[in-house]
Formats: C-alpha cells, structure tokens, sequence
C-alpha cells in the first residue's frame, strides 16, 4: 500500500500493478491509471492530434483517457 497523511491521519491507496513503466510507454487497451512517483513534465500522444505537456505531482495519479498513444516521462512512473 502506498501512504499519505491528511493532517494526522493516514491514508492509504491501492498500489499500481505493473511497478515502474518505461518511457516512452505505449498504452494498452487494458491500462486506465497511471502513478507518478517523482515530480515532472510529462508528454501524452493521441493517436491523432497534436502531442500535450503538463507538469505533474509526485505521487499524483492521473486516469488514462481513450485515445492515448504513449506517455513520456522522465522520472518514474507506474500503470495499473
């Protein structure tokens, strides 16, 4: 389990099955969350349109949208 803390309670979350993905990640129709666990800019390309950056959280989960081709990251990143 992973854990955060809100004020003095604990929280915990469900770990992310396959562990540290590597970069560029290609997605697979069965992926729908992905963890980073450093903080960074990450790259998400669609199968069509233009490819987007957003800085991302350590720690912070994000849903995989339909349509996502690969995920760039520089630090490490998990997929569930």
């Amino acid at each position: 389990m992973s854990m955060g803390k809100e004020g003095s309670v604990i929280i915990q979350g469900m770990q992310i099955g396959r562990g540290n993905a590597v970069s560029p990640y290609t997605v697979s129709l069965s992926d729908s969350i992905v963890e980073f666990t450093s903080a960074g800019d990450v790259t998400i390309t669609p199968f069509s349109g233009a490819p987007t950056t957003t800085t991302v959280l350590a720690g912070g989960r994000y849903v995989i949208r339909k349509g996502t081709a690969t995920i760039t990251f520089d630090g490490t990143f998990s997929i569930g």
